[in-house]
């Protein structure tokens, strides 16, 4: 028995496994156009997963820069209490 006979065999002992079980083998080819098919739609999912996790990143970003604002003003006010009184002084 040749090498590919012995592959084809073993593949067969596999699948045949699943005859009569509800399985049906016979459709298990994949086309090219299936495969890119299939590579699209991973390649569009992965996209747009990219760009939510972009959103999320420039939003969080967003929020950091207004709490050092935030900060750096208050600071600021606190600051100027500070030197309130004296400025009632002169």
């Amino acid at each position: 028995m040749s090498e590919d006979a012995k592959a084809l065999s073993m593949i067969r002992q596999i699948t045949d496994r699943y005859v009569g079980h509800g399985y049906d083998n016979r459709d298990l080819e994949a086309y090219f156009d299936d495969i890119m098919k299939g590579e699209r739609r991973s390649a569009r999912i992965a996209r747009e997963e990219d760009e939510m996790e972009a959103e999320l990143i420039a939003e969080e970003e967003e929020r950091e820069r207004q709490r050092k604002l935030l900060k750096l003003r208050l600071k600021k006010v606190r600051r100027n209490k500070h030197f309130d009184h004296l400025c009632l002084l002169f």
